[in-house]
């Protein structure tokens, strides 16, 4: 019998809220690196081979910084939370047709207890 709903799926969402919640923790850091970055371009105008260097990697830093916060930043916007996915996913399943089948379901099951609940009695 094949299941309802593939297992890979709630596999899936879980990585998703993993890369989410990484996302998440590694903007706080990444934001404050870039800014240290543009505190030394901007403090640092000497002219010694060192600062120069300095303000090399500082450029390099800010550049690449400023990718990887737009990256991580785009990623917590765009996946939703763990709980959103869940919704969403039972919301595909979920249908006025599958609820009419579940319902009919029920009441068949309901009048075959009382059936027996009536045969126990007599």
């Amino acid at each position: 019998m094949e299941p309802i709903i593939n297992p890979w799926v709630f596999y899936a969402i879980d990585v998703l809220n993993g890369v989410a919640s990484a996302s998440r923790f590694l903007c706080i850091p990444l934001f404050l690196g870039v800014a240290h970055a543009v505190y030394v371009v901007y403090c640092n105008r000497g002219f010694s081979k060192e600062e120069r260097l300095a303000r090399k990697m500082a450029w390099w830093i800010i550049t690449r910084g400023i990718v990887l916060f737009s990256i991580f930043l785009m990623i917590v916007i765009l996946v939703p939370r763990q709980e959103t996915m869940y919704k969403m996913l039972v919301a595909t399943y979920i249908t006025p047709d599958n609820i009419g089948v579940v319902q009919s379901n029920v009441v068949e099951f309901i009048g075959r207890v009382a059936e027996q609940l009536v045969k126990l009695k007599k």
